[in-house]
């Protein structure tokens, strides 16, 4: 599982795991609107926010008991609508293609997860604790700071600069498209 040059599964995984709690954000009434409401929706229920995680108080207009710190990594599988899940699938499979096969799925699959974690606990710092925010940009970002600093490494010039651009790119959608 940890050798490199191998196929990018847990890439693959990744993406599977990620559509398929999509298709459950629209089976749950949600998903589509390419907004994030809290309430009946998964993600509602799943997003991160940090009343829910901390003491308790309001998720947008809902009110949450607390306690619920799995919400760091399950709103990273949740999205806001089609458009979000599909920039976030397609940089994850360029993203994820490159970097796996080159440095090992264990090492893969550590990286988005710890990347993961920061994207979390980042919108926690800059989000109001009753926003509900969902996505895998802060996987995402961190697996283009890992593609940045491995092309830096192996001398490879054009990937790296490559790779600024598609940061750039992904601020750009991440702030300009409504629901991203």
């Amino acid at each position: 599982l940890g050798m490199r040059g191998g196929a990018p599964i847990a890439t693959y995984v990744l993406i599977g795991l990620n559509a398929i709690a999509f298709l459950g954000e629209m089976f749950a009434g949600g998903g589509g609107s390419g907004t994030v409401e809290a309430g009946q929706h998964l993600t509602g229920d799943g997003g991160l926010c940090g009343n829910a995680i901390a003491d308790g108080g309001f998720c947008g207009a809902e009110p949450q008991e607390g306690g619920e710190p799995f919400r760091i990594i399950t709103g990273a599988f949740l999205h806001a609508g089609p458009l979000h899940l599909l920039l976030n699938m397609f940089a994850l499979y360029v993203l994820g293609t490159l970097i796996e096969p080159a440095i090992g799925t264990l090492r893969f699959v550590a990286i988005y997860f710890v990347a993961l974690l920061a994207g979390s606990f980042g919108a926690l710092l800059a989000t109001n604790l009753n926003e509900v925010t969902v996505g895998a940009s802060g996987a995402i970002f961190g697996l283009m700071g890992a593609a940045f600093v491995i092309a830096r490494y192996r001398g490879m010039q054009e990937i790296q600069s490559q790779i600024g651009l598609f940061v750039v790119l992904n601020l750009v959608f991440t702030f300009a498209v409504p629901g991203i």
